[in-house]
């Protein structure tokens, strides 16, 4: 099968990310199965036109960025293509006219993302947001088949886009199981050597981008609850909110703080962490999916605490391969993290229990091999 990937991210300019990694490992597990793939991902304007089009204000840079999304694929073929499948709303309407066979995946919700991420106005956030969710309906009408990474989002396509049930398979995201898996303690020690880390203390690896929906404030407020010395935070991933987290944090020497970790090197600090903690938030609407960072710490061994929401909730069964704790809950996560800490068995079997599970239903090569399933229903509906 001949398969185009195209979106508005480009993963391999930024190599972080769950929409980035997904993509990357989409297209090593479709090659893998013997199929052959083409991947045209947008290159971002120059800083100098990027900061231009900001001279007319931010609704203007938002839409001009948008139309030269569109630009990009104007003039490119696809009809070559058995399946042209779009990682966003805004490539799909660009690519939308150029194949009969547009597969959409929606990773998150594009519009209220937009305005959480941005520091708009609020005559700015509707403006911005009314044309995102106009790129949303387009880019879910021309699909012929749309893939939601949580079922949360399926009943948002269906409520709030007027998307078909039948339209729409519900598919968790995917990990490299072979890059994040356990190692021994010796292992550990080793790691932390070489990332200077603490020998004796136990971790807790906040690896999230410092943005309002992933709640980072509240795992710092998590650790003014705890007066255990022996425990130390460690946040990598940079973003608007790393005043706010500073605040929190008040100069606690039981945390470190680092600005963005590219994925290959991230991998290290899952393996030398005690605990992974994804405390998100829903905010503007904005739900965390399939968190990557969830899954790359159950594949690496160890358990994680994430909030009751979204496809988190899904995963993961509370107590049996990790710990879901109340969303903006300071005290509930630091009792999951102190009840870790001092139990080695608990650890251990939910440790294994996470591990199993994600290469059971998480592993790369099954969720292309699905997806492939998924191009050929639609070929056949054509």
């Amino acid at each position: 099968m001949d398969i185009a990937l195209v979106s508005m991210d480009n993963p391999y300019l930024v190599g972080r990310g769950g929409k980035h990694i997904h993509q990357l490992l989409l297209e090593k597990g479709l090659k893998q199965l013997g199929h052959n793939v083409n991947t045209d991902y947008y290159v971002l304007p120059s800083r100098f036109k990027w900061y231009t089009w900001r001279l007319f204000g931010k609704v203007y840079a938002f839409k001009k960025k948008m139309l030269d999304i569109e630009k990009w694929y104007r003039n490119k073929e696809f009809r070559k293509f058995d399946i042209v499948h779009a990682h966003d709303v805004v490539s799909g309407v660009a690519v939308s006219k150029k194949t009969n066979t547009l597969v959409l995946t929606v990773h998150g919700y594009f519009a209220r993302e937009v305005i959480n991420y941005g520091a708009y106005s609020e005559t700015e956030r509707k403006k911005v947001f009314s044309l995102a969710m106009d790129y949303e309906r387009k880019a879910v009408e021309e699909s012929k088949g749309i893939i939601a990474v949580d079922s949360r989002i399926k009943i948002y396509l269906i409520e709030e886009l007027g998307c078909p049930d039948d339209k729409i398979l519900v598919m968790y995201n995917a990990v490299d199981t072979d890059t994040f898996c356990p190692v021994t303690k010796n292992e550990v020690h080793r790691i932390r050597q070489i990332l200077k880390l603490p020998q004796n203390k136990f971790i807790v690896l906040v690896p999230r981008r410092f943005v309002k929906k992933n709640g980072v404030v509240f795992a710092a407020r998590a650790l003014r609850w705890i007066k255990d010395r022996d425990i130390h935070m460690i946040f990598a991933g940079g973003g608007p909110e790393k005043e706010n987290l500073l605040s929190e944090l008040e100069n606690d020497d039981r945390s470190t703080v680092y600005d963005v970790i590219d994925h290959n090197q991230i991998v290290n600090y899952y393996k030398a962490a005690d605990v992974i903690l994804i405390p998100s938030i829903t905010s503007d609407g904005v739900e965390e999916a399939t968190s990557l960072a969830m899954l790359e710490g159950m594949a690496s061994g160890k358990p994680v605490i994430c909030s009751n929401i979204g496809g988190m909730a899904e995963v993961i069964k509370d107590q049996i391969n990790g710990i879901l704790v109340e969303q903006k809950n300071p005290e509930e996560i630091a009792r999951a993290i102190l009840i870790l800490k001092n139990s080695n068995e608990f650890v251990e079997r939910l440790s294994s229990n996470a591990r199993n599970y994600v290469v059971e239903n998480h592993s790369y090569i099954k969720h292309s091999s699905k997806i492939l399933e998924f191009y050929e229903k639609i070929l056949q509906k054509i």
